[in-house]
């Protein structure tokens, strides 16, 4: 064991209350890779060519795939997730009566969107394409807007417009959908 302020070190290197440093004399990467059996599986570090601060991680093929880049000077954006394929954001909040929600940039037939999911319940509850469409209770959104809302013979209302209730506790707003068996209501 190695110590550096410290004369206990708990692990192979022990770092205590300092920095740490890794610095290259001309313009490449610094990384710390984590292997295991001698196989590469991740690293993070710099990547001087689009100076920005990485995480890699082995993709489905083996292969080493840069999973996140932070403040990329050839991106506009602060975080950019990149995958071939999809790349996914998953959000799981684990309170009681959380959820975990997923969102996944991927591409259908010939055209790429933007996927909103409900992991827990396998449920896809929007998706945006680069088309412009967006379909709520639909993967394949056929217009510019596409609800779909139950099967079968459910009658669940797919669209309500609501103006806010007023003084006298009405509400007024368009309703569409099936309110019975055959019939629809449009107001």
């Amino acid at each position: 064991h190695i110590g550096i302020g410290t004369s206990s070190p708990g692990t192979k290197l022990h770092l205590e209350q300092g920095d740490f440093r890794i610095n290259n004399a001309s313009n490449g990467h610094q990384v710390i890779q984590f292997a295991e059996a001698g196989t590469v599986k991740s690293k993070v570090g710099y990547n001087n060519s689009n100076d920005s601060f990485i995480i890699s991680t082995l993709d489905a093929s083996g292969n080493l795939d840069t999973r996140l880049n932070i403040f990329s000077a050839t991106d506009t954006s602060t975080v950019q997730i990149t995958n071939a394929g999809q790349s996914i954001l998953s959000l799981n909040n684990t309170a009681t009566n959380g959820d975990q929600f997923r969102i996944i940039s991927k591409v259908n037939g010939t055209t790429a969107g933007l996927l909103f999911k409900d992991e827990s319940s396998a449920t896809n509850i929007m998706t945006l394409t680069e088309d412009g469409e967006v379909g709520i209770g639909t993967t394949i959104p056929e217009k510019a807007l596409h609800v779909v809302s139950g099967t079968g013979t459910d009658l669940t209302t797919a669209l309500k417009l609501q103006k806010k209730i007023d003084g006298s506790g009405t509400a007024t707003g368009i309703l569409l959908g099936a309110v019975s068996a055959g019939h629809a209501n449009y107001m």
